[in-house]
């Protein structure tokens, strides 16, 4: 279900979004009708099972849904409505916080806030995981623009630890907060030692070690939009063998692919997790587009999709709102890689000048974020969901 990119007049989904937003609705005016006995539940002064309540109201909404009530940072009282590894689902809690009534003594979060390193011990305790004291950590900046983690104790076993790799993992969420650790943290590492010869600091000095280390990665990125700096006719070219199958989603059928942000591309067809904000300083994002009918290129689809690609080349870069950033070609569709500086009035754009190019009906917007995973915009009014 989208969320996010909606085009105008577009039926698909609209049922069962306002469904959705009605159950919103209804979690909102259950949370304000209850606000009180939850918090007379925490001083202990009402026997009431929350973790029941909150699965029959917020689970309502969606069960993947998780939640975690705690001390406000600005104000008395804070609830974190997060999707944790369900990344897809950001875009439904951003809704969820827009239509929140507000409250004076409540704030809310779609991720865990910062905490301290003691608090981070706290938790590990409170969950029975091994003790992190004395536990350093070393903050590396990686060449696809995350940032891996190593954190060294001499109570480490070695490299399989899995205690310490869990006790490592509930710090890192703690200590720098689930968005940076969504965006920007790669793979954590556990070593036996003191790591200080490598230049690992304390739990305490974590925060700004990663901080520093994601100013590292920024700092290599381009001083100007990518859509400014990468050109459609550079990059890497690569060929695939994709396997032949009845239905292809996002670009499993893709045989040649070039593009001119080697880390994105990677990053992409690697497994890993996609964030847009990784790549640029400027807020762009990274989508495609994917056309029906236009699969293993040659002769007039050949020209046909140059004169697309130059079409839209033309019409983002005269407005300033995104440039072609590589493609591809597959078993059954074609693909245009795009970054967009401003997303909503990019892809409107570049609808108008897919439809004067009269593109398949099976043709759609798409992006690379995780996040966006679920989110699509067809290019016709009576374009399918997409595969």
């Amino acid at each position: 279900m989208r969320f996010r990119f909606l085009q105008t007049g577009e039926a698909w989904d609209a049922a069962e979004r306002n469904a959705a937003l009605d159950r919103i609705d209804a979690w909102w005016k259950a949370f304000g009708a209850t606000r009180e006995t939850i918090l007379r539940s925490f001083r202990g002064e009402a026997e009431w099972d929350l973790g029941d309540w909150m699965l029959d109201h917020l689970g309502a909404v969606d069960d993947e849904l998780m939640w975690e009530f705690g001390p406000g940072i600005h104000k008395e009282h804070r609830l974190v409505i997060t999707p944790e590894s369900a990344r897809h689902l950001h875009p439904l809690v951003e809704v969820m916080l827009q239509r929140c009534p507000g409250y004076d003594d409540w704030e809310f979060y779609a991720a865990r806030p910062r905490e301290s390193a003691g608090h981070a011990r706290a938790m590990i305790e409170a969950r029975n995981l091994m003790a992190l004291e004395g536990a350093r950590v070393l903050a590396t900046p990686t060449e696809e623009c995350f940032v891996d983690l190593t954190f060294f104790s001499e109570s480490f076993a070695g490299p399989e630890d899995n205690d310490a790799k869990g006790s490592a993992w509930v710090a890192t969420g703690c200590i720098v907060g689930e968005e940076t650790l969504d965006v920007w943290i790669g793979e954590i590492h556990v070593r036996h030692g003191d790591g200080r010869s490598e230049g690992a600091v304390p739990l305490d000095a974590m925060q700004e070690a990663v901080d520093a280390a994601i100013e590292r990665v920024r700092a290599q990125l381009p001083a100007e939009p990518l859509w400014k700096t990468l050109g459609p006719g550079t990059g890497t070219v690569w060929q695939l063998k994709p396997n032949e199958r009845d239905t292809y989603p996002r670009r499993t059928d893709l045989l040649t692919c070039r593009s001119c942000h080697n880390p994105l591309w990677t990053a992409t067809n690697s497994g890993w997790v996609v964030d847009s904000r990784r790549y640029s300083r400027f807020e762009e994002i990274f989508a495609y587009v994917k056309m029906e009918g236009l699969g293993v290129l040659s002769g007039d689809h050949f020209e046909e999709k140059a004169a697309i690609e130059d079409a839209l080349i033309a019409a983002l870069t005269e407005r300033e709102l995104g440039a072609v950033i590589g493609g591809g070609t597959g078993l059954r569709y074609a693909y245009i890689d795009l970054a967009l500086a401003k997303a909503d009035e990019a892809i409107e754009t570049a609808i108008h000048v897919l439809r004067e190019r009269n593109i398949a009906r099976n043709s759609w917007i798409l992006f690379f974020d995780k996040r966006f995973e679920q989110e699509w915009v067809g290019i016709w009014e009576e374009s399918p969901p997409p595969p």
